[in-house]
């Protein structure tokens, strides 16, 4: 029964990442490439089976495989490195980017194999997220690429939410070297080194050789700024509580009231007594929290930190649901 209902839990909680990810990969009207997703996440299961003791013998068994085939599957995925396929979405913007400017009858013609709705979509897509600009001249359309001063901005943009994500990534502990982040943010050796270089130079990491190491995060609030690592930092700090207490069942003796979590949930309606209180107490525990971090960085930096400090973790969020209204409820 406990097999069971674990795997119940985890094909729920697959399913709930699933949606994540595809949410993550539309977002902004992007189309992020998934094909890898898959064998990716074999490689990191197996890593973390593992990591946790488990003998590859039992790691097969629990994928459903033979000791040989998982092990030439762990070698094939491993050796020859995550392949990201071309997906509709580049090759078009790749072809795009070669002929400079091409009429939407030309577009269509050169991909008149793939699903006409598919690539009336994929243009529609490239022009909203900027990558493209839609000229009209009467009746016929065309499309060009953005100017290359255009694209330079994008790319500063998407290299500064890179080093927001190196940041986030080496302050939760995920990665502590050159190599640990470049094989967790699946980047080039060169991108890596310019990144380090960039969070060095802002003060926001330490770099001693190949380790890397920093005491806080605090990211930018302004609207759009390093949402990407805002995502991962919450959703790590999310899943180590949940790790931490499936693995230690008995609370810490130093602090036994200081790990776990809780969902409260409200339901509410516009004129409600206590409306206001609810949907205001997010900004409340920010601003709390905020001036606690405040004071407890301010003490840390005039004293230092002494040796094995622990690390509290506190994460909080919130949204509103509008369930569809019910017969068997009645409005008061």
């Amino acid at each position: 029964m406990q097999v069971m209902n674990t795997t119940i839990l985890i094909d729920a909680i697959v399913k709930e990442t699933t949606a994540l990810v595809a949410q993550l990969a539309t977002t902004a009207g992007a189309r992020a490439p998934l094909a890898h997703v898959a064998e990716q996440v074999f490689v990191h299961l197996a890593a973390e089976l593992e990591a946790q003791g488990v003998a590859k013998k039992v790691a097969a068994d629990m994928f459903g495989m033979v000791l040989r085939t998982y092990q030439r599957k762990l070698r094939r995925l491993t050796e020859s490195g995550t392949e990201r396929g071309v997906t509709l979405w580049e090759a078009i913007y790749g072809w795009l980017t070669q002929h400079g400017e091409a009429e939407r009858v030309e577009v269509m013609t050169r991909f008149r194999r793939d699903d006409e709705a598919m690539v009336a979509g994929i243009l529609r897509d490239l022009v909203q997220s900027g990558v493209v600009i839609e000229t009209r001249q009467g009746p016929r359309i065309s499309y060009r690429v953005a100017a290359a001063d255009d694209l330079a901005a994008a790319a500063g943009r998407e290299r500064s939410g890179r080093a927001d994500l190196a940041w986030a990534v080496i302050y939760t502990g995920a990665a502590s070297t050159l190599e640990t982040l470049a094989a967790t943010l699946d980047f080039e050796p060169t991108e890596v080194d310019a990144v380090v270089v960039d969070l060095v130079e802002q003060g926001r990491i330490r770099r001693n050789g190949d380790a890397l190491s920093c005491e806080r995060f605090v990211l930018n609030t302004s609207p759009g700024a390093g949402w990407e690592a805002a995502v991962y930092e919450h959703f790590h700090s999310m899943v180590q509580t949940i790790i931490r207490r499936l693995g230690v069942p008995e609370p810490d003796h130093r602090y036994p009231d200081a790990s776990g979590g809780s969902t409260y949930t409200f339901d509410i309606w516009p004129g409600h007594p206590y409306e206001a209180e609810v949907t205001a107490k997010l900004s409340e525990m920010r601003r709390g929290l905020t001036d606690l971090r405040s004071r407890v960085m301010s003490h840390n930096d005039e004293h230092g930190r002494r040796p094995g400090y622990a690390r509290a973790v506190i994460y909080a969020g919130q949204h509103i649901i509008d369930p569809a209204p019910s017969s068997a409820e009645e409005t008061p």
